[in-house]
């Protein structure tokens, strides 16, 4: 060929090459890329999960690729011998009062304190409840909560992820004023290696108003 002639198929006739249209460039580029998607996931290495123990107890996808179990699944911050549920009936007339201590070489991380009032008759700034962390000979020292109820009722403080009370140390707690009101500690118990002392001033904290 040359001198710019159209090539000739071997009978003699002329073949004029023709440029392909939008639509059969986008359809060739979806069909590759399906066939590409195929090779990838027949290509895909299959591993089994499997319990070091019983190693019949296997994880696996379902069809729906769904990852499945068989078994239950464990989430939990603790085991129900950990709980820590401590109540006080009796705070009143502005006394620090110890609502929780933990056990012998242990420490307590505290999800939820619940104040019931069931006494406020002039809400104000100079009638509050308030939480500590301290050691028990002086417990009411580092405020670690504080509300001023509006009424009578439920104060929730809730500490996430928990605030720490060490080895050694205590929650206590002071109902100020003319309030009367009842104390309610959830929580769980851990090792005291897990709760330094340091961890006083890393928890979270819970004041949503402050008392003079």
């Amino acid at each position: 060929m040359s001198g710019g002639r159209h090539p000739l198929a071997p009978w003699g006739c002329l073949v004029r090459l023709s440029r392909p249209s939008l639509g059969t460039v986008l359809g060739g580029l979806a069909l590759f890329v399906a066939l590409s998607g195929t090779a990838w996931a027949v290509a895909a290495t299959k591993v089994n999960i499997a319990d070091p123990t019983t190693p019949s107890q296997i994880a696996h996808v379902d069809a729906g690729g769904h990852l499945q179990i068989a078994g239950t699944v464990t989430d939990q911050l603790a085991t129900p011998a950990n709980y820590v549920n401590d109540t006080n009936l009796s705070l009143s007339g502005g006394t620090c009062i110890v609502i929780a201590t933990p056990a012998k070489n242990k420490a307590i991380v505290v999800r939820q304190v619940t104040f019931d009032v069931f006494q406020n008759p002039s809400p104000g700034s100079g009638n509050f409840v308030t939480l500590f962390v301290g050691p028990k000979a002086s417990p009411c020292g580092t405020i670690v909560g504080d509300d001023n109820p509006s009424g009578i009722g439920a104060v929730v403080m809730p500490f996430d992820p928990g605030l720490g009370v060490p080895k050694g140390d205590v929650l206590a707690a002071q109902a100020g004023g003319a309030v009367g009101a009842e104390s309610f500690v959830d929580g769980y118990t851990v090792s005291a290696n897990q709760v330094p002392a340091l961890a006083l001033a890393q928890s979270s904290r819970h004041v949503s108003s402050q008392h003079p």
